[in-house]
């Protein structure tokens, strides 16, 4: 039952899944149960499922879920709002590197399209 809930989430016929438990107790096993086997059959997948205890309406589940993406956010400098984290390529983050360790614009540029820096 559990193995199936899994596969469904990665094979991505279903979003989430609730798993019925009779008690607290049987609902830690299968949340423990589970979380062995996300490991086991999701691989390199394994962050993108998630796993928890859910009370609903007075009846305790295991949910089985795909993660969306999460948006990280940061205050803006200028206006102190929050805006959403730009993503940094590996590119600028190695130009960015490159800066503070003293290499002067020109040269970076030079670098990247292949001509010789000196």
């Amino acid at each position: 039952m559990i193995e199936k809930a899994i596969l469904s989430i990665l094979s991505e016929d279903k979003d989430e899944i609730f798993i019925p438990c009779l008690n607290k107790a049987q609902q830690e096993s299968i949340r423990t149960q589970a979380y062995y086997l996300r490991k086991k059959l999701a691989g390199k997948y394994v962050d993108e499922i998630g796993i928890i205890k859910v009370n609903e309406e007075d009846q305790l589940f295991i949910r089985i879920y795909k993660k969306i993406d999460t948006v990280l956010y940061e205050r803006d400098k200028n206006t102190g709002k929050l805006v959403p984290v730009q993503k940094i390529s590996e590119l600028d983050q190695l130009k960015e590197s490159m800066r503070k360790d003293g290499i002067s614009e020109e040269e970076i540029n030079k670098y990247f399209k292949g001509e010789e820096v000196i």
